[in-house]
């Protein structure tokens, strides 16, 4: 991206109030992103610049094809810029859409952490237990708010969780593994294709844990420096749903069920009291969101590599079975 676009953008968010930017030299990024590309950009300034002034920033683009997740991470920023939240988010410096191009870009700030551990290895526990708490903490601030509301109203209208998109979604996927899915589990995926959207709706509508939620809450996605500092990235999925719903994304769609068993209901308990909710109404929520992991999975299985949505196709039918959810339909 060369200096007069990234000045252009830093001018329109309001970061750099007076100047401009006179020199943009990319290097590759240490971090990675599977649908965007992401730069780490060197910039100087005119001598009369004034405002938030970076001296390295990263560039984070979509390309047309994945035009939608990256307007949809643009229109997060700038609304977290306008509810004056910058808890565990990265510094923004400038945002873009462009419909005619089918183009999306974040200007950030350089990460004060590294990048996570390979995937998919899970973090050590006391890096997990960070992350949990960190999570509770910025769920805390768009719980049962008019933001959240909105923002469940909006993705609702859209259709794109809804019971006749996951229907439609799930007699493709059953088509496309044939016998390779028992006979139980295809009705289960079935029933749950509309089962789900429609408790998801009636729980949203008066549950404490409503609010806003990243979508995509993997550890990958979690940034943690030395000093215990977190930062959540990657918010091309986000949206208004029970809180939990992070939670059942991030330990029991990645986790298998030997560590599941050793760690899930410690790190549950230390989330419910950083939030100030009781346990069992946490791990109660959890459970239902563990069910909409495999709704989930049948829509993850259209757009991303099936290295990545097989095993968590599997992974969400072992915590579906092992935590009773069944019960919830």
């Amino acid at each position: 991206m060369n200096h007069e676009k990234i000045s252009q953008l830093m001018q329109h968010h309001g970061s750099l109030t007076r100047g401009r930017v006179v020199a943009a030299a990319t290097q590759p990024a240490p971090y990675q992103a599977t649908l965007s590309s992401i730069e780490r950009v060197e910039l100087r300034y005119s001598t009369d610049a004034e405002g938030e002034l970076p001296a390295q920033v990263l560039a984070k683009s979509s390309t047309p094809a994945s035009f939608m997740l990256g307007a949809a991470e643009v229109r997060f920023y700038r609304a977290m810029q306008e509810q004056q939240t910058l808890l565990h988010l990265p510094p923004v410096y400038g945002t873009e859409i462009d419909q005619d191009a089918q183009t999306a870009c974040v200007i950030m700030g350089e990460f004060a952490a590294p990048p996570p551990a390979e995937w998919p290895i899970p973090p050590q526990p006391a890096a997990c237990t960070n992350a949990v708490e960190a999570l509770a903490a910025f769920h805390a601030q768009f719980l049962r708010t008019p933001f959240a509301n909105d923002t469940w109203r909006e993705q609702h209208a859209s259709g794109r969780f809804g019971a006749e998109r996951f229907n439609t979604l799930t007699q493709a996927l059953i088509a496309r593994l044939g016998d390779g899915m028992s006979a139980a589990r295809r009705r289960l995926l079935e029933h749950l294709s509309h089962a789900y959207p429609e408790a998801q709706q009636a729980r949203f509508d008066h549950h404490p844990l409503a609010g806003v939620v990243h979508g995509d809450a993997h550890f990958w996605n979690i940034l943690q420096s030395d000093s215990g500092g977190v930062v959540f990235v990657d918010w091309q999925l986000w949206g208004a749903d029970l809180v939990t719903a992070d939670l059942a994304y991030m330990i029991a769609l990645h986790w298998f069920a030997e560590r599941r068993a050793r760690f899930e209901r410690d790190l549950l308990w230390r989330y419910a009291d950083r939030l100030g909710v009781a346990a069992d109404t946490v791990w109660e929520s959890y459970r239902f969101s563990v069910a909409g992991l495999l709704p989930r999975c049948v829509l993850y299985a259209g757009f991303i590599p099936a290295a990545i949505w097989w095993p968590h196709l599997e992974r969400a039918f072992n915590a579906f079975d092992d935590l009773g959810c069944g019960e919830f339909f």
